[in-house]
C-alpha cells in the first residue's frame, strides 16, 4: 500500500510539473507576442464646490475621463501620456464698499442739482456694502506627460500637464446692505408716485438690496485659456487590467485673467481605469 501511495504521488507531482511548464511556456509565448506599448481608458468624478451653502462647504460632482497610451521601459518603470476631459471648480467670496451719494450723483447729476446730496457726504454713513458669493465651474481638455513606477499591485504616477479651456459656468449671488436707505425707506414708501419712482431707481441701481440677486454666465472671457500644473496619483490593481485611481491635480498659474493674485485650480478625482497591452505587429 505504501509503495502504491508513493507511486501515485510521483505521478501526481510529474503531472503538476508538466502542467506548470505548459502554462509558463504559454505565458512566455504570450508575453513575446505583446509589445511594450499599451492603451487604456479611464472615467471618474471630481469634487466641485457648490455655491448654495458656502459656509458648510458643500460639493457636487464633476466629470473626469479620458484615454492614455503608455510605453513600458522595464518591469518597474513606464512613461505615458493622456488626453482627458476634466471639470474643475472654485468658490469665492469678496466684499466691496461704495458711496451711495457718489452713485446717485452719477445717475442724477444730469437731471437735478445734487449739491445738497453732496454736502451731506461725510456726515452720515452713505456706504453701500456689497457681498459677492459664487463659484466657477470650468471644463478643460487636459494633456499630461507622466512617469509611472510599478510595484506589486500599486502604481505611482506623476508629471506635468497643459490644459485648454473649452467652456465655463459661473453662478453668483449679491447681497447689499445700505444703512442710509434703511433709515429713509419708510419716508420714500409714503411718498406716493414719487416714492414708487425712487424705489424703482434704487432696485435698478442696487439689485442686491433687500433681496439676494443671483446671476449666471457661460462667458469664458474672464478666464485664462491655457493652464498648466502637475498631476500625482496612486493606482491599485483590482483585477487583471482594471485599476482604481486616486488622483490629485494642482495648477501653477492663475485661472483668472483680471487679478493681481495667482489663483490656481486644484482638484481631487476618484476613477476607474482599464489598460491592456498591444500585440506586436507581424514582420
Amino acid at each position: 500500500m505504501l509503495l502504491k501511495f508513493f507511486t501515485y504521488m510521483k505521478k501526481a507531482l510529474l503531472l503538476f510539473l508538466m502542467l506548470q511548464l505548459t502554462l509558463t511556456k504559454a505565458q512566455n509565448i504570450n508575453n513575446q507576442n505583446m509589445s511594450k506599448w499599451s492603451i487604456g481608458a479611464r472615467a471618474g468624478f471630481s469634487l466641485l464646490p457648490d455655491v448654495e451653502d458656502q459656509l458648510q462647504k458643500n460639493y457636487k460632482l464633476g466629470i473626469n475621463a479620458g484615454g492614455n497610451i503608455s510605453y513600458k521601459c522595464n518591469k518597474y518603470f513606464t512613461i505615458k501620456t493622456e488626453v482627458n476631459y476634466t471639470q474643475k471648480g472654485k468658490s469665492y467670496m469678496f466684499e466691496e464698499k461704495e458711496s451711495l451719494f457718489t452713485n446717485f450723483n452719477f445717475i442724477l447729476a444730469s437731471i437735478i442739482d445734487t449739491s445738497i446730496i453732496n454736502s451731506a457726504q461725510g456726515f452720515v454713513d452713505d456706504g453701500v456694502y456689497s457681498t459677492y458669493k459664487g463659484y466657477h465651474k470650468l471644463s478643460y481638455v487636459e494633456l499630461p506627460l507622466l512617469a509611472e513606477v510599478n510595484f506589486y499591485k500599486f502604481k505611482i504616477t506623476a508629471g506635468p500637464y497643459v490644459s485648454i479651456l473649452v467652456n465655463a459656468y459661473t453662478k453668483e449671488s449679491l447681497d447689499q446692505n445700505i444703512p442710509l436707505l434703511d433709515l429713509t425707506k419708510p419716508l420714500v414708501d409714503s411718498s406716493g408716485f414719487s416714492g414708487f419712482l425712487i424705489n424703482g431707481l434704487i432696485n435698478n441701481t442696487f439689485p442686491g438690496y433687500k433681496e439676494t440677486f443671483t446671476s449666471e454666465s457661460t462667458s469664458t472671457t474672464n478666464f485664462t485659456q491655457v493652464n498648466y500644473g502637475f498631476i500625482l496619483y496612486l493606482s491599485y490593481q483590482i483585477h487583471s487590467n482594471t485599476f482604481l485611481e486616486a488622483r490629485y491635480s494642482k495648477g501653477l498659474n492663475s485661472y483668472l485673467i483680471d487679478t493681481n493674485d495667482n489663483i490656481p485650480l486644484s482638484s481631487f478625482t476618484l476613477s476607474l481605469a482599464y489598460n491592456f497591452a498591444l500585440k506586436k505587429l507581424k514582420q
